[in-house]
């Protein structure tokens, strides 16, 4: 049995809630400097994509999640026909499945403690100090699926590219600038401006990822489990 979904009214959804969050998270912060009242501040601090407790934060975690499913589920339909390229497939649904956790149990802050033991107090961008093992670590998951992406058709591998792309620059290097203005003592609009940046563009990054999953199901999984339609 096939489960049907519309790639139209999926893809819709997605972009919406994503630029809804966003949206509200960047109009919500504006908001309670312009007018610093008790409504608009609990208003922000649910909306607040860099808090743990916040709509956008758990978005993000089924987000994440499901990208994490759909990945299992490619890769369960691989195996079953011994596609060379089974293995990657579960490997990034791991991936996912470890960044859907860490969204929510805030895992790189162990990372992060473990890392400091070692390095001590870095200065300026390096400040949050789990980005230091992540670094190197995204170049070898890179050249590790190297082939893999060789393999892909050409517009899946592109929008792979840029799906990853967005979410390395939010997750990494936006990290790294909004440390480098905490640590030069910059005025917190800055610092607010950086952390819409870095959760915009994970978020759209993760959500780029999901729209190309369920267009490959569509276009060369016809006989996976879920089945999209137009």
């Amino acid at each position: 049995m096939q489960l049907a979904f519309s790639t139209k009214n999926i893809t819709r959804f997605i972009i919406t809630v994503n630029l809804f969050l966003i949206f509200m998270h960047v109009g919500l912060h504006l908001l309670a400097h312009k007018f610093p009242v008790y409504v608009v501040h609990v208003a922000m601090s649910r909306f607040d994509a860099n808090s743990e407790a916040s709509v956008p934060t758990w978005f993000s975690e089924v987000q994440l999640l499901t990208v994490a499913v759909f990945l299992a589920l490619i890769a369960y339909y691989k195996r079953s026909v011994q596609d060379a390229f089974a293995r990657q497939w579960a490997g990034l649904a791991f991936i996912f499945l470890f960044l859907s956790m860490d969204e929510g149990a805030s895992l790189h802050e162990l990372i992060m403690d473990f890392t400091r033991d070692i390095t001590g107090t870095l200065p300026g961008f390096l400040q949050l100090v789990w980005v230091v093992p992540f670094i190197p670590l995204v170049f070898i998951v890179f050249l590790a699926y190297w082939k893999f992406l060789k393999h892909l058709p050409a517009p899946v591998r592109r929008n792979f590219l840029i799906a990853g792309g967005l979410f390395v620059t939010g997750a990494l290097v936006m990290e790294m600038v909004g440390a480098q203005i905490n640590a030069s003592g910059m005025p917190r609009r800055f610092s607010t401006i950086a952390i819409a940046i870095e959760e915009g563009l994970e978020m759209i990054g993760c959500a780029w990822f999901l729209i190309t999953q369920i267009r490959y199901i569509r276009d060369y999984l016809p006989e996976c489990v879920v089945k999209f339609i137009e």
